[in-house]
């Protein structure tokens, strides 16, 4: 008996362990599909391909701009669809993805070229946004941005 308790130690020490990666491979997973989404809305954005874009966002979007306006999904897309404002350009500086269990929160720093009043913007920001995986696939519910 004595022989056998060093080798079920051993077997749970292995079945903690397949555990343990099962767990960090299904975040990591996530944690790439959620930057896949996040750089898929970039594009999307400045495409104006709304229709993808709309279901890319949850339909709880607080959507904050760096300016400090705040709109909802059906603003946001409104704004972008009168063309009152154009994304021309996003580029993905840095990005940081934290998956809590079905939220992700993403941390970035980015440049942009807009198009708003009649005047073009190249901003530079940092924003934080946050995801929620609803239905199998990742939506945004939120994002807050500054100006650097």
């Amino acid at each position: 008996m004595k022989n056998l308790t060093p080798f079920v130690i051993f077997l749970a020490c292995i079945g903690w362990a397949n555990a343990q990666n099962a767990a960090l491979e299904a975040a990591t997973a996530d944690e790439k599909a959620v930057r896949q989404t996040e750089m898929r809305r970039f594009e999307l954005t400045v495409q104006k391909d709304l229709k993808a874009l709309a279901e890319l966002l949850g339909e709880d979007l607080t959507y904050t701009h760096s300016n400090g306006l705040l709109d909802s999904k059906e603003q946001y897309l409104a704004t972008l669809e009168s063309g009152k404002t154009l994304y021309q350009s996003i580029k993905s500086e840095e990005i940081k993805v934290r998956v809590l269990g079905e939220t992700a929160v993403v941390n970035g720093l980015a440049s942009m070229r807009v198009w708003t009043n009649g005047q073009t913007n190249d901003l530079r920001l940092r924003y934080t946004d946050v995801y929620a995986k609803r239905n199998g696939r990742w939506q945004l519910i939120a994002w807050q941005s500054t100006r650097l």
